[in-house]
């Protein structure tokens, strides 16, 4: 049986033999993971597959994750990692992203720029600025492209979509420089008026069924001839509906006179 070390050899030995025979570029790298769902029994013992969250379908089952690193161009995979189905994805990244530095240091021949682009599940300082230190280390220049949460940077939410003065396709674009992961980072925002008129309406959907669920509540709270809870009571339970269905800065609720509600 190959141990890693060994599978990841040959990979690399695979790849020297690309290099040679083709131009496939490596400078931008695309990395993701998934998870594999088995069906071995609980007490097999074995180290790989452990319960956690699957990325599809219902839990239960023993997980086997897969990292995977591939081209821009023809989607070549140019490096794999194979770990633990309960190891979270930021825990990996600082590993698999020593593995793929080392390999394109490698390999990579007069090339000494990297563009690597991941999700945000992955963002975090104590990954992105060691990522790019290591880097630094083996002679490359790191280069990050990634998503950021939102809900982390409110600021960029209120800006007018009149100030979105770049356009890439249907895209309007907003260009800023923040400080993100202890550096200055470019920051793009994007606006599609396609996207947004798709999702109007499932938004304006979910208010409604809201609306509708509260009226109901309260309807049934003012048929009640004892134990009728006070408003502020109730105005309390509407909020915390609000905000599981994160809707709380979309829409107000208040009780109005006897036996209404305002929004």
């Amino acid at each position: 049986m190959l141990k890693e070390e060994e599978i990841l050899r040959i990979e690399e030995r695979v790849w020297e033999r690309v290099l040679n025979l083709y131009q496939a570029f490596t400078d931008i790298l695309f990395y993701d993971t998934t998870n594999l769902a088995t069906h071995i029994d609980s007490l097999t013992a074995c180290e790989l597959p452990q319960r956690g969250k699957p990325k599809k379908g219902g839990g239960g089952q023993r997980l086997v994750g897969l990292a995977l690193a591939a081209t821009r161009v023809l989607g070549l995979p140019f490096l794999h990692k194979v770990y633990e189905g309960n190891c979270h994805d930021a825990k990996l990244f600082p590993e698999a992203m020593s593995l793929l530095v080392e390999r394109y240091s490698k390999l990579s021949m007069e090339a000494r720029d990297l563009t690597v682009v991941f999700d945000k599940g992955n963002n975090s300082d104590h990954n992105i600025q060691p990522l790019e230190a290591y880097g630094s280390e083996k002679g490359i220049r790191v280069f990050c492209i990634g998503s950021l949460k939102p809900s982390h940077y409110p600021e960029f939410l209120r800006i007018p979509l009149d100030q979105f003065d770049e356009e890439v396709g249907e895209y309007k674009v907003y260009r800023a420089t923040k400080k993100v992961f202890g550096q200055k980072r470019t920051v793009i925002v994007t606006f599609h008026q396609g996207v947004y008129e798709r999702q109007l309406p499932t938004l304006h959907g979910q208010i409604d069924k809201v609306r509708r669920e509260m009226e109901e509540r309260f309807a049934h709270e003012e048929s009640k001839e004892r134990y009728r809870h006070r408003e502020k009571v109730l105005l309390g339970e509407y909020r915390r509906i609000l905000e599981e269905k994160r809707l709380k800065n979309l829409l107000r609720v208040k009780i109005k006179g006897k036996g209404s509600l305002d929004f």
